[in-house]
């Protein structure tokens, strides 16, 4: 069987709620998803005709068992009534870890999909539900579209939403935030829900955003709220810590625009993923 690549992007949160939480420890949130190309993960599959999974990657602690593609292919072998073709993987991985960006859910969702298209064996409507089996954001990476996300991240709503008139980046500050360490600190604080801009802000002109997370984020890790700063203060029309942190996504209204802002950030030696937007 002939090698393929995959490629899978990344999202960011433009409207953050957490909402509550369930008996069973998990917090349900209320969250506008938007999915960007770059940075993206590269997966080299090389099939075989043996059942089963190999991962490797340059990073020892995304080799292995312990890889949300094991866990996916699994998942799949289980809800399949056919064979599943065995796969060896090697990951390129170029989205940040620890980022808010969904790189491993996205990573999942590109491989259901491969062995849905290999094997034929769910349908989309049992697709979706093995996604949600994997992980809370896999299902919003199989639709690849805008959408609110409600529950656990498992209700999708599709929406139309564009920002091709407005350069788009993604900054990846060098800082890593556990998912897990944010939702702690949220429920240690005891926080009540904070006052927060109308949800429909997110469509306007320029868009309002909003992400809960980052009173607590940006306490513990002040650079993020530092450099979030820098980017306003350069002219960034919006801009949003995505998911649990730790990077941002900001718009832009040129590239001459943000050619300034990269600049007004360079001493964090921050990277910089850039889609779109008109020269001016």
């Amino acid at each position: 069987m002939p090698s393929v690549t995959l490629r899978a992007g990344c999202k960011v949160n433009l409207y953050l709620r957490i909402t509550g939480k369930r008996p069973d420890g998990l917090h349900t949130m209320e969250s506008l998803f938007y999915p960007m190309p770059v940075p993206a993960d590269t997966l080299q599959l090389t099939p075989h005709p043996e059942p089963g999974i190999r991962v490797s990657c340059r990073l020892p602690y995304l080799r292995g068992e312990t890889n949300i593609l094991v866990k996916a292919y699994r998942a799949y072998a289980a809800a399949a009534r056919v064979a599943v073709p065995g796969v060896d993987i090697h990951l390129v991985k170029r989205i940040p870890v620890g980022a808010g960006l969904g790189g491993g859910s996205s990573d999942a969702a590109a491989l259901l999909r491969w062995l849905e298209g290999e094997a034929g064996a769910l349908g989309e409507k049992d697709l979706r539900a093995v996604a949600a089996q994997v992980g809370a954001d896999v299902p919003f990476f199989l639709l690849g579209s805008p959408a609110w996300v409600t529950g656990i991240g498992e209700e999708l709503t599709p929406v139309s939403i564009d920002f091709g008139q407005y350069v788009q980046v993604i900054v990846s500050p060098r800082v890593r935030v556990s998912t897990a360490w944010a939702y702690q600190c949220w429920d240690e604080a005891a926080l009540t829900l904070a006052e927060a801009p109308a949800k429909e802000g997110a469509f306007a002109t320029p868009p309002v955003f909003w992400n809960d997370f980052e009173s607590v984020v940006v306490d513990r890790f002040p650079v993020i709220g530092q450099i979030k700063e820098a980017l306003l203060g350069a002219g960034a029309l919006a801009c949003v810590m995505s998911g649990s942190g730790s990077n941002l996504f900001a718009l832009f209204p040129s590239q001459a625009v943000s050619r300034a802002a990269r600049q007004a950030v360079e001493r964090w030696r921050v990277g910089w993923h850039e889609v779109g937007g008109a020269v001016a």
